[in-house]
């Protein structure tokens, strides 16, 4: 039989992976925001050799993590519905 202190050290852990995931999508949604509100013209943020991206370019990427994370917030539900059918043994 499994000791309730792994149980509980297991939950724990996923509370921390979930915590993280949520902290990761503030923390796009804040970006998300700041850029639709930047400046998008042409040569401004391109100086002596340095190039930064585009708004668009850093918005395709913020499109992609996002898309990225919420695999793996779907995957980590059904990892957490397996986890409470089993009484959170790993």
């Amino acid at each position: 039989m499994q000791s309730q202190t792994v149980n509980n050290h297991a939950k724990r852990k996923y509370a921390e992976f979930d915590a993280a995931i949520n902290t990761v999508r503030l923390a796009l949604d804040e970006l998300d925001k700041f850029t639709k509100a930047a400046d998008s013209g042409k040569g401004k943020g391109r100086f002596h050799g340095w190039q930064v991206p585009s708004r668009d370019e850093v918005r395709g990427t913020i499109r992609t993590a996002s898309t990225e994370l919420d695999a793996l917030r779907k995957a980590a539900l059904h990892y957490q519905a397996e986890l409470l059918a089993r009484g959170w043994r790993v």
